[in-house]
């Protein structure tokens, strides 16, 4: 009976585990992306001042959470966003702004991927 109970335990603590890394990861990815379209926005409107903060915030988020992420997605994934992340200073400070577009459009898909594959559903499980 206490085998039962053990694994009983652990299922539940691997529940926990799953649900609060799929619950941070959601929570990231959503201010990301709200981030981007910001930075997009200003971009839009020729507010490049609002536009560089936008995109500093952006980076310090991805910085922040980054290692935390590793953990628990894999790295190719997470490598991916993170080459199309890296660009946008330079490109911003070099006033590239179509390719900045790009490339804000590419990290926001990337990020929407990442949602979609880190999901539990029925397709990602088998």
């Amino acid at each position: 009976m206490k085998r039962v109970w053990a694994a009983g335990a652990i299922l539940v603590v691997v529940l926990g585990l799953s649900i609060a890394g799929l619950s941070f990861s959601n929570h990231i990815i959503s201010d990301m992306r709200g981030e981007i379209e910001q930075v997009q926005q200003a971009l839009e409107s020729d507010r490049l001042d609002e536009a560089k903060e936008h995109s500093e915030e952006l980076l310090r988020l991805w910085r922040e959470h980054y290692a935390l992420l590793c953990t628990y997605i894999q790295h190719s994934k997470l490598e991916q966003v993170d080459q199309s992340l890296s660009v946008l200073a330079p490109q911003l400070k070099y006033e590239d702004f179509p390719q900045l577009a790009s490339e804000l459009g590419r990290a926001y898909s990337q990020l929407e991927h990442l949602k979609d594959t880190e999901f539990p559903k029925l397709e990602n499980i088998l």
